[in-house]
């Protein structure tokens, strides 16, 4: 009698449990793309180029995203020249939605890119408290403040023999 009871509730249990999976909520959102639009670009305040030897426009930097929950901050570059990058210096420069600054974080990206060529990278967000979010992305449930993202090509190197 004891085993009999013993499997019954297993197999009510199992039933139980089979039920509430299959009827749980979605919370995730995946209907979510990627923004294409390009960031805007840090304006040169000098009169003459610091970046002399490349032009600002070698680098594209599109796809920014970074939610409140966030601890990495993505974004796409691509490769506009007609030779092989290895590796992007960028300056990113963060400002509340009135303009005021946030902050300003360099970031030293590895990449191997071919001419043309795009590609997907992260890099850790400055964002430590996870209080902000990117506002061309998805509103948060947190109370958290949107931001707004700007960049500066400062550099990238040519791989010798490439």
């Amino acid at each position: 009698m004891m085993k009999h009871t013993i499997a019954i509730i297993l197999l009510i249990s199992s039933v139980a449990l089979s039920l509430s999976l299959s009827a749980r909520t979605r919370t995730t959102q995946s209907h979510l793309k990627a923004e294409s639009a390009p960031m805007q670009m840090i304006p040169d305040t000098t009169a003459k180029s610091p970046t002399a030897g490349f032009s600002q426009y070698d680098i594209s930097v599109k796809g920014y995203s970074k939610r409140a929950s966030d601890r990495k901050e993505t974004f796409f570059i691509t490769n506009n020249t007609s030779h092989r990058i290895s590796h992007v210096k960028l300056r990113f420069q963060y400002t509340s939605m009135q303009g005021e600054p946030l902050h300003t974080q360099e970031h030293s990206v590895e990449v191997n890119l071919k001419p043309g060529e795009t590609r997907l990278v992260s890099v850790t967000s400055w964002d430590t408290q996870r209080l902000f979010y990117y506002h061309g992305g998805p509103r948060p449930r947190k109370e958290a403040m949107p931001f707004q993202v700007a960049y500066r090509l400062l550099g990238y190197d040519i791989p010798v023999g490439q």
